[in-house]
């Protein structure tokens, strides 16, 4: 639901103001108009002979060939493969099948593509010794956490039992940190974490919380209780009436496409908000 409350008078500029904008709009339509075509012919001779590289050649073009990549873009040594920069060539490449051809792909302004798997390599484990570095680090990263956990769980215990948490920070030489009052939404005092961990313990009493790869231990000194305000009780109004109306509007909105039947044409959406795109009766 829109309200109009100002409109701004239209203004006509002159022939030599646009020419320089029209001969891109022009230039661009024009590009496209030849991209659409080459990808037709391509198309055409591809359903004709077959083979991806000779209708590459035809429309003076190279075919592109890759081999040995995984669904990240990485071979089997885990290094990125160097392949075209386009967002749908790994997904659309791991839905079509071995010998088989996929269908020409648009690729928004970056073109087409057309992919013909060759070979599938079944996963499989690799051998310890290609992997061997990365599983020794993995498994020390993974020891050492856990006895920074134990360690993080018997420092709250005892300092629950009470133990000064000073002494603790002291000991293993860290930095003893006074976070408070606030409430569960200030994430800027402290890591949400922690915040919620604080929220989670009752007045005297600590517990453990990581954050960032280390943990934490949280004493809870004491509660306050909230008191509400005039301008805190309207913050909260304005949030949740915005909320409430949000999801009217997305409820009507959903209700509105399961009646009707509402779709959404990118290709005409495309053309009104940037001229010179794509067009809708383009195919």
């Amino acid at each position: 639901i829109l309200l109009v409350t100002d409109v701004t008078p239209g203004v006509s500029k002159s022939l030599a103001e646009v020419t320089q904008e029209l001969r891109k709009i022009v230039a661009k339509e024009k590009a496209l108009d030849e991209v659409y075509r080459l990808a037709n012919k391509f198309e055409d001779a591809v359903g004709a002979d077959g083979k991806l590289e000779e209708a590459a050649r035809e429309i003076g073009l190279a075919a592109v060939k890759i081999t040995g990549i995984d669904r990240v873009g990485n071979n089997a040594a885990g290094t990125p493969v160097a392949m075209p920069a386009l967002a749908s060539l790994l997904p659309v490449a791991f839905a079509t099948e071995k010998g088989l051809t996929s269908p020409l792909t648009e690729a928004g302004d970056k073109g087409f593509f057309m992919i013909r798997v060759d070979a599938i390599t079944q996963p499989a484990l690799r051998p310890l010794a290609d992997v061997r570095d990365r599983v020794k680090m993995a498994w020390t990263a993974a020891r050492k956490d856990e006895k920074a956990m134990a360690r993080a769980k018997e420092i709250a215990e005892k300092v629950s039992a009470g133990a000064p948490l000073a002494d603790f920070a002291k000991a293993i030489g860290t930095e003893l940190k006074t976070v408070g009052p606030v409430l569960r939404s200030d994430n800027a005092a402290a890591d949400r974490t922690v915040i919620a961990r604080m929220f989670e313990l009752k007045p005297g009493m600590a517990g453990t919380a990581k954050a960032e790869g280390s943990y934490n231990v949280v004493k809870l000194t004491k509660i306050d209780t909230a008191e509400p305000n005039a301008s805190s009780a309207k913050a909260l109004n304005d949030r949740l009436k915005a909320q409430i109306v949000d999801d009217i509007a997305m409820q009507f909105i959903n209700a509105t496409k399961d009646s009707i039947g509402v779709g959404v044409n990118h290709r005409v959406y495309e053309a009104s908000q940037k001229p010179g795109g794509y067009r809708a009766n383009q195919r």
